[in-house]
């Protein structure tokens, strides 16, 4: 047998051996339950925070780049910090718009104990 033939049926029985017991319903997942639950809790406590802080950068680049209008280094890193809480508050908005737009496809409503973005309704 050749090296990437052995390497191709490595990875098939793999996959067949972590799927197999899934599709026959063989295996407790109330663990990826719990653990779904833990990780939205986290991302709902850290989305806010993120947003603050990249708030705070823009912010502070603002001022940077305000106060020391007559040095061109320091307005450049005023600059800078301005691009890169930009850039923060963009992804994180966006991440929360595609997960909004994915819930109203699939048709779920709110997340669990009613905790999530703004405006999403209570479920």
């Amino acid at each position: 047998m050749s090296s990437v033939y052995k390497k191709y049926l490595y990875w098939i029985h793999a996959t067949l051996l972590v799927m197999f017991p899934v599709c026959m319903h063989a295996q407790d997942f109330t663990y990826v339950t719990s653990l779904g639950e833990s990780l939205m809790v986290v991302t709902i406590t850290l989305v806010p925070i993120l947003l603050g802080l990249a708030l705070v950068v823009f912010v502070w680049g603002l001022v940077v780049f305000i106060a020391k209008a007559d040095n061109e280094q320091e307005r450049d890193a005023g600059k800078q910090k301005m691009v890169w809480g930009i850039i923060g508050l963009f992804v994180l908005v966006s991440i929360w718009g595609i997960i909004l737009l994915l819930q109203n496809i699939v048709g779920v409503e709110g997340t669990p104990n009613g905790l999530g973005p703004p405006g999403v309704p209570f479920s």
